[in-house]
């Protein structure tokens, strides 16, 4: 939506109008409105930093997005595309600390969490951006995924499910994966639990409805006449609930260990990595 947009149909001093006015801004919400799944990532300890490595993160965060989107169109093109990617990146909302960007369903939500959180561990670990590592030092990050409808204005993203990402990092102080109920829910209904991921193959998702692919390359969704998953670990833990409006919504903690392979600076080319963990300590309410 435009403002010259909105402007048309509720720039009118007729109070008489009130009725039609509404329909066509209903009308037009209508149209714009898609189902997005959202993922927020926060920097853990951003204000406590010094004045150089503070400054420098939002740099740090570009190179770690740029590099993941580049890994998802080499390593992932089952999921991803040239023009998926630009839709995601386009949108992106930086915090100073952190961002939120949009994808059309959960499980390429997880693909790009695992390609940044691999991206950061080679930084972390030393086997990239050697120098920039020792200006930052080690970055730890906290995750939250949430999916509902949101709409763009004047090329911005908002919508319900960005304002339950922000809510939900704020309440973590444990660097988790935090999902929301949807989330969880959505994994239910289309591969049997968020838990099953790790044990399903390209072939599998393929038969989840209205699921598109673009492919049949994955890394970590292997073929079904490969041998073996990357996925070494998937946990799933209920550690709360979250208030919405009159009702409380549960929330997840998920902590999930894959196998990549990349260039490294060692020899050894493979490395685990892990986002989350399994604290069960509950949220932090505010």
């Amino acid at each position: 939506m435009t403002k010259q947009e909105i402007q048309s149909i509720i720039d009118i001093t007729d109070q008489k109008k009130k009725e039609e006015a509404e329909q066509k801004y209903s009308e037009l919400l209508e149209k714009e409105i898609i189902q997005r799944t959202i993922v927020g990532i926060d920097v853990y300890r951003y204000s406590k930093m010094d004045k150089i490595p503070q400054s420098l993160l939002p740099y740090c965060l570009d190179i770690l997005i740029e590099g993941t989107f580049a890994n998802l169109l080499e390593y992932e093109p089952a999921f991803f595309s040239k023009e998926l990617n630009k839709e995601s990146n386009d949108a992106i909302i930086h915090t100073g600390d952190g961002f939120y960007v949009p994808f059309i369903d959960p499980i390429r939500a997880t693909l790009f969490c695992i390609y940044f959180q691999s991206n950061l561990s080679s930084i972390n670990t030393l086997n990239n951006q050697i120098l920039m590592r020792s200006m930052v030092g080690s970055i730890s990050i906290r995750y939250a995924m949430t999916i509902g409808p949101v709409y763009y204005y004047e090329n911005k993203l908002y919508g319900k499910p960005i304002i339950q990402n922000a809510r939900l990092l704020s309440l973590d102080k444990l660097n988790r994966f935090l999902l929301s109920n949807k989330v969880f829910l959505w994994f239910e209904i289309h591969t049997n639990g968020i838990e099953t991921i790790g044990a399903i193959k390209l072939e599998d998702i393929k038969k989840i409805d209205k699921f598109t692919l673009f492919s049949d390359k994955s890394l970590i969704f292997v073929p079904e006449q490969v041998g073996f998953y990357r996925f070494r670990t998937l946990i799933l833990q209920k550690i709360g609930d979250q208030k919405v409006k009159d009702d409380t919504e549960d929330i997840y903690s998920l902590f999930i260990q894959v196998l990549m392979k990349h260039k490294m600076r060692i020899e050894i080319d493979k490395y685990v990595i892990s986002i989350g963990n399994l604290n069960t300590h509950g949220i932090v309410e505010k």
